[in-house]
């Protein structure tokens, strides 16, 4: 009887402390990021590569961040996600590009990046600066 009363009093807290998110869906990140205790970094972000504008998730996961792009319908070049690693120094990040070659999300490049504003990620690569701007949500909950 003990066991089935810290069962039913432990199984609640277990089952809702572990949000799935679909990271490829903007309405589940959008209800991840209004139901949660983020940071400045999580949230929905737009950068512009090459004429064309992308969407990204990024999402923490541990000590770094998780980024990848929302609602991809396409395999042009450039990056499908993003590892963004926080530094001992303010606002310096690594940034590890993955993209997917023949198939297989592969690591192609890795590179130093800085917030230069909440809300502004400037990093260069293949000696183009990129500009990643985020656009939700605006302000963060206190």
């Amino acid at each position: 009887m003990k066991k089935l009363l810290l069962i039913l009093l432990c199984l609640p807290m277990i089952g809702f402390g572990q949000e799935k998110i679909d990271l490829k869906s903007e309405s589940s990140i959008e209800k991840y990021l209004n139901s949660s205790i983020i940071d400045t970094i999580e949230g929905i972000w737009y950068f512009s590569l090459n004429g064309k504008t992308k969407k990204i998730a990024i999402i923490k996961d541990t000590y770094k961040y998780k980024s990848t792009i929302i609602d991809e319908n396409s395999d042009e070049n450039g990056f499908h996600f993003l590892n963004i690693i926080p530094t001992y120094s303010d606002n310096r990040f690594i940034l590890e590009i993955f993209d997917k070659i023949d198939n297989q999300i592969t690591k192609i490049g890795t590179t130093e990046g800085q917030m230069t504003d909440p809300g502004l990620f400037l990093f260069s690569f293949k000696s183009k600066t990129i500009k990643i701007l985020k656009v939700y949500p605006q302000k963060l909950k206190k």
